[in-house]
């Protein structure tokens, strides 16, 4: 017989379904033209995100979010929506303290470099001064924060995309 998992009943393997639902759905929908995949794999892992850290564990949470703010990142990048790559941005927030929250430092760098990465194509679309402004004091700080890690991929991946962001208003470098 199936096991029928529900988040009231058993949230942990509900959880685990979801997030593996959505990375799997995420994984297949960046290589096909169609935005379906992609939606599946937000409605997938927004709503394991959801669920409480003390219900799902840190870790799967941490998960739900990191992967949850790729697919909106992904939807965004390839529609130029600006309220895709802020929900971006705010899950890979999340994503960056839950890691920290359980300790893993590697992972909570990695969730901020992916969250300046969601305000550099922000920066990219909009070309507005705040925007760029957000995105360049984004990757400063991953590259600050990366530094103090030794995570020397991390500080040299910041600092190309530092030089790739546009310079002003309305003109790309």
């Amino acid at each position: 017989m199936l096991a029928t998992f529900s988040p009231d009943r058993d949230p942990f393997s509900w959880a685990q379904t979801q997030v593996n639902l959505g990375r799997i759905s995420l994984e297949l929908g960046e290589k096909e033209q169609s935005n379906e995949r992609l939606n599946v794999a937000v409605q997938a892992l927004d709503a394991a995100a959801k669920l409480p850290a003390s219900r799902i564990g840190g870790s799967l949470q941490a998960q739900a979010l990191f992967h949850g703010g790729k697919a909106h990142f992904e939807i965004g990048s390839r529609t130029g929506s600006l309220e895709e790559l802020a929900l971006a941005a705010g899950q890979m927030a999340a994503a960056r303290q839950a890691y920290a929250a359980i300790g893993d430092e590697y992972q909570s760098i990695v969730a901020q470099f992916n969250e300046a990465i969601a305000y550099g194509k922000w920066a990219d679309i909009d070309r507005d001064e705040a925007s760029i402004a957000r995105a360049r004091s984004a990757f400063q700080n991953v590259k600050e924060r990366a530094r103090g890690a030794g995570q020397t991929d991390l500080v040299e991946g910041a600092g190309v995309m530092l030089e790739r962001l546009p310079t002003q208003t309305g003109a790309a470098q």
